[in-house]
């Protein structure tokens, strides 16, 4: 009978496990999606500031006591930095994915990773030396 209880003990255990460990998912799978619409709240944020920022700071110069500017030339003015943000956020946001694809292209031919045959230095500007891994390869 005891041979039983323990038996049946480690299945508990092993079920109490297995609970956990799915809980343990299910909570970092919680955290990574809260995580994910706070990115995506983050980019809209990003994404109007690439614009209001602009005009906040066109809106502070015509608000110089020492400007005497008509009121038309606000709304004037206001288009071409609308554009120029506009083309800078669009050109950024291009540059950004361009070097995202070579750094996947990289990975995929294994270039990301220093090759075996020659050493890797780097030199640490602060300590004036080079600092050695154990394994021979020289790192900062």
């Amino acid at each position: 009978q005891f041979a039983d209880i323990e038996d049946e003990n480690k299945d508990y255990e092993q079920a109490f496990a297995t609970i956990r460990e799915k809980f343990q998912n299910l909570l970092g799978l919680e955290f990574s999606t809260e995580s994910v619409r706070t990115s995506q709240s983050v980019a809209v944020i990003t994404a109007l500031a690439f614009i209001f920022v602009p005009l906040s700071f066109l809106a502070s110069v015509f608000g110089l006591n020492g400007v005497n500017v008509d009121a038309k030339w606000f709304g004037i003015a206001c288009i071409p930095i609308v554009v120029i943000s506009l083309i800078c956020t669009l050109s950024i946001g291009g540059i950004i994915r361009l070097w995202e694809r070579n750094q996947s292209e990289q990975e995929g031919l294994g270039l990301d990773k220093p090759s075996e045959k020659l050493p890797l230095i780097r030199f640490n500007i602060l300590a004036k030396q080079r600092n050695t891994r154990p394994s021979g390869r020289e790192h900062v």
